[in-house]
């Protein structure tokens, strides 16, 4: 348990003295007057099971490393948050000064709806054009051309 931080005070017949109530007194005092030294770690451990709790941080399925949520950001997606982290798609985030008001929403949702689920349909760009794509994509993978 002293490894986990918690702090004991041990008593037997070899280290009790001549005078036990004495030798507990002095003991006693040495811990209450030193205080309870935080450990790192275990405050390492409540901060996170705080921080996973209240949404601040989330763990990566890819490298199964729990970390801040902003890590997760990812300003090509259409929700601006990736299920990967940063570190294990390889690249750094770049944020764009506040004072640019110019409003890039690449996501334009039309009035189509998907062939396979009936879920609107947001109009895309690939490697051969554009197209429109579900609203519902990866769960869906149903597209028409634009």
């Amino acid at each position: 348990m002293e490894s986990y931080g918690y702090k004991f005070l041990r008593i037997n017949k070899f280290n009790i003295g001549n005078d036990p109530i004495s030798t507990l007194n002095d003991r006693i005092g040495e811990l209450v007057k030193n205080g309870v030294e935080k450990n790192n770690v275990i405050n390492h451990i409540h901060n996170t099971i705080e921080g996973l709790q209240n949404g601040d941080m989330k763990e990566c399925p890819k490298c199964k490393e729990i970390r801040d949520y902003k890590d997760f950001r990812d300003p090509d997606l259409i929700t601006g948050y990736g299920r990967f982290c940063c570190h294990c798609k390889g690249y750094t985030l770049v944020e764009k000064p506040a004072h640019d008001n110019i409003k890039t929403d690449n996501a334009v949702v039309s009035d189509k709806t998907c062939p396979r689920c009936g879920s609107k349909m947001i109009l895309r760009k690939g490697r051969y054009g554009k197209f429109y794509g579900c609203s519902k994509f990866p769960y869906c993978r149903g597209t028409r051309q634009a």
